[in-house]
């Protein structure tokens, strides 16, 4: 995927690069959104460091079967008051819901 790399995401990138001890994968960057994968650990490293900047969690939301994957992934919103881009790490969970009603 060709992803256009501009100024707020070369700045998003080195910020969450310089937060956790792996690699972030850049996804998407598209309109205000810079999409990344990161592993449970890193996302946990990235949104403690994210809020002593003055990053706020403005939305959180779930898709099943993202990328075809098995189980669920969180979309976790976040952005800094002033700024254009909004930051979202994806992370993957296990999570399964039950088929059947339960009574």
């Amino acid at each position: 995927m060709d992803i256009k790399m501009n100024k707020d995401t070369a700045e998003l990138l080195s910020i969450i690069s310089g937060i956790v001890e792996e690699e972030p994968e850049l996804l998407n960057a598209r309109e205000n959104e810079i999409y990344l994968r990161l592993s449970e650990t890193g996302f946990e490293d990235a949104a403690l460091a994210l809020a002593e900047r003055k990053f706020s969690l403005i939305g959180l939301f779930c898709a099943e079967a993202f990328e075809k994957k098995s189980g669920f992934t969180l979309f976790y919103v976040f952005k800094q008051a002033g700024q254009a881009p909004a930051l979202v790490p994806v992370s993957y969970t296990h999570l399964t819901l039950p088929t059947k009603r339960i009574v």
